[in-house]
Protein backbone atom coordinates (compact mmCIF):
# COMPACT_ATOMS: atom_id res chain seq x y z
CA UNK A 1 0.00 0.00 0.00
CA UNK A 2 1.43 3.49 -0.74
CA UNK A 3 3.01 5.24 2.23
CA UNK A 4 1.22 8.98 2.67
CA UNK A 5 1.92 12.38 4.04
CA UNK A 6 1.16 12.91 7.48
CA UNK A 7 -1.60 15.64 8.16
CA UNK A 8 1.00 17.68 9.58
CA UNK A 9 2.60 18.02 6.14
CA UNK A 10 -0.16 19.03 4.48
CA UNK A 11 -0.96 21.91 2.09
CA UNK A 12 -4.30 23.02 1.07
CA UNK A 13 -4.03 25.20 -1.98
CA UNK A 14 -5.12 28.99 -1.07
CA UNK A 15 -4.55 32.33 -3.21
CA UNK A 16 -0.77 32.83 -1.60
CA UNK A 17 0.56 29.83 -1.40
CA UNK A 18 0.57 27.87 -4.66
CA UNK A 19 4.59 27.35 -4.60
CA UNK A 20 4.53 25.62 -1.45
CA UNK A 21 1.50 23.82 -2.64
CA UNK A 22 3.07 22.44 -5.58
CA UNK A 23 5.88 20.80 -3.64
CA UNK A 24 3.61 19.62 -1.78
CA UNK A 25 1.10 18.36 -4.38
CA UNK A 26 3.87 16.67 -6.60
CA UNK A 27 5.46 14.30 -3.75
CA UNK A 28 1.87 13.48 -2.48
CA UNK A 29 1.00 12.25 -6.34
CA UNK A 30 4.51 10.63 -6.38
CA UNK A 31 3.26 8.82 -3.30
CA UNK A 32 -0.01 7.61 -4.85
CA UNK A 33 1.94 6.83 -8.20
CA UNK A 34 -0.66 9.03 -10.36
CA UNK A 35 1.83 11.53 -10.66
CA UNK A 36 2.50 11.24 -14.49
CA UNK A 37 -1.45 11.40 -15.15
CA UNK A 38 -1.23 15.04 -13.34
CA UNK A 39 1.07 16.33 -14.66
CA UNK A 40 0.34 15.36 -18.46
CA UNK A 41 3.09 13.20 -19.60
CA UNK A 42 0.59 10.11 -19.22
CA UNK A 43 -2.40 10.71 -21.39
CA UNK A 44 -3.43 7.43 -21.97
CA UNK A 45 -3.10 3.48 -20.81
CA UNK A 46 -0.40 0.88 -22.37
CA UNK A 47 -1.84 -2.01 -24.74
CA UNK A 48 -0.63 -5.12 -25.22
CA UNK A 49 -0.48 -6.08 -29.13
CA UNK A 50 -2.66 -9.04 -29.98
CA UNK A 51 -3.85 -9.34 -26.32
CA UNK A 52 -7.61 -7.62 -25.75
CA UNK A 53 -8.41 -8.76 -22.74
CA UNK A 54 -5.22 -6.97 -20.96
CA UNK A 55 -5.26 -3.79 -23.09
CA UNK A 56 -9.15 -3.80 -21.53
CA UNK A 57 -7.95 -4.16 -17.90
CA UNK A 58 -5.21 -1.50 -18.51
CA UNK A 59 -7.44 0.78 -19.72
CA UNK A 60 -9.75 0.00 -16.77
CA UNK A 61 -6.66 0.54 -14.56
CA UNK A 62 -5.63 4.07 -16.16
CA UNK A 63 -9.43 4.98 -16.13
CA UNK A 64 -8.81 4.17 -12.31
CA UNK A 65 -5.92 5.99 -11.71
CA UNK A 66 -7.52 9.12 -13.64
CA UNK A 67 -10.63 9.04 -10.84
CA UNK A 68 -7.79 8.83 -8.16
CA UNK A 69 -5.69 11.66 -9.28
CA UNK A 70 -8.91 13.79 -9.94
CA UNK A 71 -9.88 12.82 -6.10
CA UNK A 72 -6.93 13.92 -4.67
CA UNK A 73 -6.63 16.95 -6.50
CA UNK A 74 -9.67 17.85 -5.31
CA UNK A 75 -9.03 17.38 -1.35
CA UNK A 76 -5.73 19.56 -1.80
CA UNK A 77 -7.69 22.75 -2.77
CA UNK A 78 -10.19 25.44 -1.24
CA UNK A 79 -13.46 26.01 -2.08
CA UNK A 80 -12.26 28.66 -4.82
CA UNK A 81 -10.01 25.96 -6.96
CA UNK A 82 -12.71 23.43 -6.63
CA UNK A 83 -15.11 26.10 -8.14
CA UNK A 84 -12.17 26.99 -10.72
CA UNK A 85 -12.25 23.33 -11.97
CA UNK A 86 -15.57 21.66 -10.87
CA UNK A 87 -16.41 21.18 -14.59
CA UNK A 88 -13.36 19.07 -15.75
CA UNK A 89 -12.97 15.40 -15.11
CA UNK A 90 -9.77 15.26 -16.57
CA UNK A 91 -6.81 15.59 -14.00
CA UNK A 92 -4.65 16.89 -16.31
CA UNK A 93 -6.28 19.21 -17.06
CA UNK A 94 -7.77 20.25 -14.03
CA UNK A 95 -4.31 20.98 -12.81
CA UNK A 96 -3.15 23.00 -15.81
CA UNK A 97 -5.92 25.21 -15.14
CA UNK A 98 -5.32 25.65 -11.65
CA UNK A 99 -1.02 25.90 -12.67
CA UNK A 100 -2.02 29.05 -14.92
CA UNK A 101 -4.17 30.49 -12.68
CA UNK A 102 -1.64 30.32 -9.92
CA UNK A 103 1.16 31.52 -12.00
CA UNK A 104 0.27 34.82 -11.32
CA UNK A 105 0.49 34.20 -7.63
CA UNK A 106 4.47 34.42 -7.78
CA UNK A 107 2.88 38.10 -8.55
CA UNK A 108 2.21 38.23 -4.58
CA UNK A 109 5.33 37.04 -3.75
CA UNK A 110 7.05 39.53 -5.51
CA UNK A 111 4.72 42.04 -4.29
CA UNK A 112 5.45 40.97 -0.46
CA UNK A 113 9.39 40.54 -1.05
CA UNK A 114 9.50 44.02 -2.91
CA UNK A 115 7.82 45.96 0.30
CA UNK A 116 10.43 44.02 2.06
CA UNK A 117 13.27 45.09 0.53
CA UNK A 118 11.37 48.88 0.67
CA UNK A 119 10.70 48.20 4.45
CA UNK A 120 13.94 47.10 5.91
CA UNK A 121 15.19 48.21 9.27
CA UNK A 122 17.38 48.30 11.54
CA UNK A 123 16.90 47.66 15.07
CA UNK A 124 18.73 49.17 17.93
CA UNK A 125 20.62 46.07 19.27
CA UNK A 126 21.46 45.27 15.58
CA UNK A 127 24.94 45.49 14.14
CA UNK A 128 26.38 46.26 10.75
CA UNK A 129 27.30 42.80 9.63
CA UNK A 130 24.01 40.87 10.27
CA UNK A 131 22.37 43.97 9.03
CA UNK A 132 23.92 43.63 5.96
CA UNK A 133 23.06 39.65 5.46
CA UNK A 134 19.53 40.43 6.17
CA UNK A 135 19.50 43.08 3.42
CA UNK A 136 21.09 40.99 1.28
CA UNK A 137 18.41 37.60 2.05
CA UNK A 138 15.71 39.90 1.67
CA UNK A 139 16.81 40.96 -1.43
CA UNK A 140 18.23 37.71 -3.41
CA UNK A 141 14.55 36.59 -2.21
CA UNK A 142 12.71 39.67 -4.10
CA UNK A 143 15.57 38.79 -6.94
CA UNK A 144 14.91 35.21 -7.03
CA UNK A 145 11.00 35.59 -7.03
CA UNK A 146 11.55 37.90 -10.66
CA UNK A 147 11.14 35.98 -14.00
CA UNK A 148 14.34 35.17 -16.16
CA UNK A 149 12.54 37.40 -18.81
CA UNK A 150 12.00 40.31 -16.52
CA UNK A 151 12.32 43.83 -17.76
CA UNK A 152 12.31 47.75 -15.98
CA UNK A 153 8.91 47.95 -17.12
CA UNK A 154 7.83 44.99 -15.61
CA UNK A 155 9.61 46.08 -12.18
CA UNK A 156 7.87 49.64 -12.59
CA UNK A 157 4.26 48.08 -12.92
CA UNK A 158 5.13 45.57 -9.68
CA UNK A 159 5.90 49.36 -7.78
CA UNK A 160 2.60 50.43 -8.54
CA UNK A 161 0.50 47.76 -7.93
CA UNK A 162 2.35 47.41 -5.04
CA UNK A 163 1.66 50.52 -3.50
CA UNK A 164 -1.95 50.19 -4.05
CA UNK A 165 -2.77 46.16 -3.12
CA UNK A 166 -0.23 46.16 -0.02
CA UNK A 167 -2.71 48.97 2.15
CA UNK A 168 -5.69 46.90 1.44
CA UNK A 169 -4.87 44.20 3.55
CA UNK A 170 -6.36 45.56 6.64
CA UNK A 171 -9.65 46.89 5.75
CA UNK A 172 -10.11 44.89 2.16
CA UNK A 173 -8.87 41.77 2.70
CA UNK A 174 -10.76 40.11 0.29
CA UNK A 175 -10.34 42.66 -2.39
CA UNK A 176 -6.73 42.19 -1.84
CA UNK A 177 -6.11 38.11 -2.54
CA UNK A 178 -8.68 38.90 -5.62
CA UNK A 179 -6.62 41.45 -7.00
CA UNK A 180 -3.20 38.80 -6.21
CA UNK A 181 -5.30 35.99 -7.80
CA UNK A 182 -6.04 37.26 -10.95
CA UNK A 183 -3.37 35.82 -13.83
CA UNK A 184 -2.36 39.40 -15.33
CA UNK A 185 -2.55 42.35 -12.83
CA UNK A 186 -2.75 45.61 -14.80
CA UNK A 187 -4.34 49.14 -13.04
CA UNK A 188 -6.82 49.04 -15.36
CA UNK A 189 -8.51 45.49 -13.18
CA UNK A 190 -7.50 47.13 -10.40
CA UNK A 191 -9.18 50.70 -10.75
CA UNK A 192 -12.63 48.49 -11.93
CA UNK A 193 -12.19 46.24 -9.04
CA UNK A 194 -11.86 49.37 -6.92
CA UNK A 195 -14.72 50.65 -8.09
CA UNK A 196 -16.90 47.94 -7.79
CA UNK A 197 -16.00 47.58 -4.28
CA UNK A 198 -16.79 50.82 -3.32
CA UNK A 199 -20.57 50.89 -5.47
CA UNK A 200 -21.17 47.67 -3.47
CA UNK A 201 -20.06 48.91 -0.31
CA UNK A 202 -22.19 52.27 -0.67
CA UNK A 203 -24.91 49.68 -1.35
CA UNK A 204 -24.42 47.51 1.83
CA UNK A 205 -24.24 51.14 4.08
CA UNK A 206 -27.47 52.07 2.32
CA UNK A 207 -29.07 48.72 2.96
CA UNK A 208 -28.13 48.74 6.89
CA UNK A 209 -29.27 52.12 6.79
CA UNK A 210 -32.82 51.08 5.61
CA UNK A 211 -32.94 48.15 7.70
CA UNK A 212 -32.12 50.06 11.28
CA UNK A 213 -35.03 52.52 10.31
CA UNK A 214 -37.65 49.83 9.81
CA UNK A 215 -37.00 48.18 12.97
CA UNK A 216 -36.85 51.31 14.50
CA UNK A 217 -40.37 52.43 13.37
CA UNK A 218 -41.54 48.50 13.93
CA UNK A 219 -40.67 49.01 17.77
CA UNK A 220 -42.06 51.90 17.78
CA UNK A 221 -45.31 51.17 16.13
CA UNK A 222 -45.34 47.85 18.82
CA UNK A 223 -44.32 49.53 22.04
CA UNK A 224 -47.88 52.05 20.87
CA UNK A 225 -49.60 48.82 20.73
CA UNK A 226 -49.27 47.14 23.94
CA UNK A 227 -50.03 50.51 25.84
CA UNK A 228 -53.70 50.77 27.51
CA UNK A 229 -56.26 52.49 25.99
CA UNK A 230 -56.79 55.97 27.18
CA UNK A 231 -59.49 56.29 29.47
CA UNK A 232 -62.08 59.47 28.64
CA UNK A 233 -62.63 61.15 31.53
CA UNK A 234 -65.98 60.14 33.78
CA UNK A 235 -68.94 62.22 33.12
CA UNK A 236 -69.60 64.45 36.08
CA UNK A 237 -72.82 62.97 38.13
CA UNK A 238 -75.97 64.10 38.48
CA UNK A 239 -76.69 62.53 42.01
CA UNK A 240 -76.31 65.12 44.50
CA UNK A 241 -75.35 65.00 48.35
CA UNK A 242 -78.29 65.62 51.28
CA UNK A 243 -76.00 67.34 52.84
CA UNK A 244 -74.17 69.13 50.63
CA UNK A 245 -74.64 73.03 51.11
CA UNK A 246 -77.35 74.44 49.22
CA UNK A 247 -75.57 77.29 47.53
CA UNK A 248 -79.65 79.00 46.89
CA UNK A 249 -80.56 78.65 50.38
CA UNK A 250 -79.22 81.19 53.15
CA UNK A 251 -80.47 80.11 56.38
CA UNK A 252 -82.18 83.47 58.21
CA UNK A 253 -81.14 81.57 61.97
CA UNK A 254 -77.54 80.82 60.97
CA UNK A 255 -77.00 83.43 57.95
CA UNK A 256 -75.41 80.39 56.23
CA UNK A 257 -75.42 78.24 53.00
CA UNK A 258 -74.02 75.34 55.00
CA UNK A 259 -76.73 73.18 54.67
CA UNK A 260 -80.02 73.06 53.51
CA UNK A 261 -83.13 74.19 54.87
CA UNK A 262 -84.47 70.39 56.37
CA UNK A 263 -82.09 70.32 58.42
CA UNK A 264 -81.76 73.79 59.74
CA UNK A 265 -84.45 72.88 63.00
CA UNK A 266 -82.37 69.94 63.56
CA UNK A 267 -78.97 71.95 63.65
CA UNK A 268 -80.57 74.60 66.02
CA UNK A 269 -81.78 72.15 68.45
CA UNK A 270 -77.71 70.51 68.35
CA UNK A 271 -76.69 73.96 69.26
CA UNK A 272 -79.18 74.61 71.89
CA UNK A 273 -78.45 71.43 73.48
CA UNK A 274 -74.52 72.34 72.71
CA UNK A 275 -74.13 69.16 71.29
CA UNK A 276 -71.98 71.12 68.11
CA UNK A 277 -69.12 72.31 70.79
CA UNK A 278 -67.73 69.08 70.86
CA UNK A 279 -68.27 68.49 66.87
CA UNK A 280 -65.65 69.91 64.47
CA UNK A 281 -67.37 72.33 62.33
CA UNK A 282 -65.89 69.83 59.71
CA UNK A 283 -68.39 67.09 60.76
CA UNK A 284 -71.22 69.00 61.05
CA UNK A 285 -72.85 67.92 58.32
CA UNK A 286 -72.58 64.60 58.92
CA UNK A 287 -73.24 64.68 62.47
CA UNK A 288 -76.78 66.67 61.86
CA UNK A 289 -77.36 63.27 58.96
CA UNK A 290 -76.95 60.64 61.56
CA UNK A 291 -79.05 62.97 64.29
CA UNK A 292 -81.67 62.98 61.30
CA UNK A 293 -81.71 59.62 60.52
CA UNK A 294 -82.06 58.57 64.84
CA UNK A 295 -84.93 61.47 65.02
CA UNK A 296 -86.60 59.48 61.99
Amino acid sequence: MPTTLTASTEVILSYNNFNKWLEYAQEKFQIEKVWKIVNGTKTGPDTIAGDAYNTRRLKRDFEDSQEKARGLLGRMIDADNKLLIRDIEDPAEAFKKIKLKHASTSLGERYNFLYAVLNITMSEDENLKSFELKVKRIYDQWASSLPADVTVDEIKKDLLVMSVVRPLAERFPALQAQILSKDDISMDSISSLLTATQSQEHFNIKKEIKVEAHLAKSNSTNNRSRQPPSRSPAPPSNRTDSNAPDSSFSCPFHRSNSHKAENCNTIKRMQSLKLSSSIPSSQLPSAVANLADIEE
